[in-house]
């Protein structure tokens, strides 16, 4: 008698993967690299809804906000640092 031998589908696929797992490979990962450009484009575009700030942290914000606001600008000319008697700048061009 010959031995006739019966080809399961699931071999047809493993040799389908075998074949071409590279191929699917690649197409796997540009198919995640396309989606996570739409969802940062997604996020840029559309900026979230609700910008408002919260009142119970307004002592602090104001605070915060005085102490920005009491900073020069990078423009502004402000007066060096006076060392103390006997102490030298290695920095300056005196």
């Amino acid at each position: 008698m010959k031995d006739i031998q019966v080809q399961l589908p699931v071999w047809n696929v493993v040799a389908l993967f075998k074949r071409y797992h590279l191929t699917f490979f690649i197409i796997f990962i540009t198919g995640i690299l396309c989606g996570v450009v739409l969802l940062v484009n997604n996020v840029v575009v559309n900026p979230p809804a609700s910008t408002t700030v919260n009142q119970s942290s307004n002592s602090s914000t104001q605070s915060t906000l005085s102490l920005m606001q009491s900073l020069h600008s990078s423009d502004e000319l402000t007066t060096p640092p006076q060392l103390p008697t006997g102490k030298n700048n290695p920095f300056s061009s005196e």
